[in-house]
């Protein structure tokens, strides 16, 4: 695979926005999304106990161009690091192992491009808890966007968001509406809100996705990245 990135320009960038001063709040919109957001309180106001397993779905409905692949650093980096964000989000834990395994099954130019378009993506989490996440770069009926906390007293899930609520019923079934097609129609309200957390970080909030969640992210999308190319776990800490 020709996926990969290191942390260390990351570092070197956090570093430098710190010393200097900058207010850096890293694009992580999904933490805005009322969905996830509702289910982060939930976990917070323990009704669902102690999590014991996350589970995240998160599928695009079609490859992105070529001239656009040719220029990703990957799956991992691109797409599941969103993922990866969102299992710290809504568990107040840190990643601390990662296994993943992928391939190109869908998209010819991934497979021309040494790139991967699905994969399925496990971590440990430092309170103990699982966490697994599924990626593919082709979904037909729409932009898949799902996540589950099973905890020790109950369960907690976000369904995927629907065009409306309409449900047609007729001689051959029920009939609900289309997801939205991709990330601009699902996540709209969600980019308003970050543009708007952003703004009150400017006068002096405190920042809601910082650096240091941008690095965490990113070294768990890395480790997930090196454990599919070499068939192993990798430990964060080891990075």
């Amino acid at each position: 695979m020709a996926e990969g990135r290191d942390t260390r320009p990351t570092d070197r960038a956090v570093a430098s926005a710190t010393a200097a001063g900058i207010v850096l709040q890293i694009g992580y919109n999904r933490r805005f999304d009322r969905n996830f957001a509702a289910v982060r309180a939930a976990v917070a106001a323990g009704r669902v106990g102690r999590p014991l397993i996350v589970r995240v779905t998160s599928r695009d409905p079609e490859p992105s161009p070529r001239s656009y692949l040719e220029h990703t650093p990957g799956l991992f980096v691109d797409t599941t690091s969103h993922d990866l964000d969102l299992v710290r989000f809504v568990t107040s834990a840190e990643i601390v192992e990662v296994s993943a395994h992928a391939d190109a099954l869908v998209s010819d130019d991934c497979r021309e491009l040494g790139l991967v378009d699905t994969a399925v993506t496990t971590v440990v989490l430092d309170r103990g808890a699982l966490g697994a996440i599924d990626n593919c770069w082709l979904s037909p009926y729409g932009y898949d966007q799902r996540l589950e906390v099973h905890g020790s007293e109950g369960m907690v899930e976000a369904r995927n968001e629907l065009r409306d609520t309409t449900v047609v019923a007729d001689a051959e079934g029920f009939h609900a509406p289309m997801l939205p097609h991709f990330f601009l129609d699902r996540y709209a309200p969600a980019f308003v809100r970050e543009l708007e957390a952003f703004t009150d970080s400017l006068e002096g909030a405190p920042v809601p996705v910082s650096g240091r969640d941008g690095r965490a992210a990113l070294a768990a999308a890395v480790a997930a990245t090196l454990s599919a190319r070499e068939g192993r776990a990798v430990r964060i800490d080891d990075l």
